[in-house]
């Protein structure tokens, strides 16, 4: 894995471009730094400017110090706080010290089975190394001589193997945004799962597949989908009864609402009714 911090970022958005409007990409880092009490990566306040809070490959969290009540500061501190506890009553059970404690760790970014990104503090930031580790794990952890981007574009490349990380499935990063979450629920299903799920991707296209669950000769499936540039998402389960969930932004429901119903009549199926949750 190479150590050369730009290079990791240039590498990392030849693999997921960059977002066209990022979400909390802009802000005052001195003020960041100045409340944390340590300067930052400078590789990490390039990829906040850059891509801004959102996930990579529908998984892995990054922290911006501009999100609102979220930021990466009081985020990393939540985080921090609940390691420092588990040490407390367990202390065997964090292998490492906690930031601002000379050495200790700093979160950047968290996965959503647990697994924290955090900087290995100590010496210029520039050379803070990354450390992966899942409370969960014991003693098991990955330490990385290399930058957050380097770190981010290893694992969506493939490059490197790590023990807490699986493998993307598919390479992807979305920005955050505010989503109003539905299921509409559809009546019995007839005709061939693959002649409707193309009738609602053809509704929605461009869309990208995000995972799925079941086999062509299972009569339970489900097909996770993006749309919008990643703004709408969809789930086509027949898992549990048959139904779409919709997630997508309120300005653009209506929109999705209409796309949706033209999905629906080209399936042979009917809308029973619409939950909110």
């Amino acid at each position: 894995m190479g150590n050369d911090r730009s290079m990791g970022l240039s590498l990392l958005e030849e693999l997921v471009p960059p977002p066209a409007t990022p979400t909390a990409a802009v802000g005052d880092f001195a003020a960041v730094e100045a409340a944390l009490g340590t300067a930052l990566p400078g590789d990490y306040k390039e990829l906040v400017r850059r891509y801004g809070y959102g996930s990579f490959c529908d998984f892995l969290h990054l922290w911006s110090p501009f999100f609102g009540a979220c930021t990466m500061m009081e985020l990393a501190r939540g985080v921090l706080d609940a390691d420092t506890q588990l040490a407390r009553v367990a202390p065997n059970a964090v292998p490492f010290a906690r930031y601002p404690d000379p050495d200790g760790v700093l979160p950047w970014a968290r996965s959503d089975n647990g697994d924290v990104a955090y900087w290995v503090t100590g010496g210029k930031p520039e050379g803070w190394p990354v450390v992966l580790w899942n409370p969960r794990g014991g003693q098991r952890y990955d330490l990385v001589e290399c930058g957050a981007a380097a770190f981010l574009a290893a694992w969506i490349g493939g490059e490197t193997a790590f023990t807490l990380l699986p493998k993307p499935a598919f390479r992807s990063f979305d920005p955050w945004c505010a989503r109003v979450h539905e299921t509409v629920e559809l009546d019995a299903a007839t005709g061939p799962f693959a002649a409707r799920l193309e009738a609602l991707r053809a509704a929605f296209d461009p869309v990208e597949m995000r995972g799925a669950f079941g086999s062509d000769d299972d009569h339970a499936r489900q097909v996770h989908l993006v749309a919008s540039q990643g703004s709408v998402r969809l789930t086509y389960d027949t898992v549990y009864g048959h139904n779409v969930r919709l997630a997508a932004p309120l300005e653009m429901l209506d929109a999705a609402h209409a796309r949706l119903e033209a999905a629906v009549v080209a399936m042979g199926s009917r809308v029973v009714r619409v939950v909110r949750s």
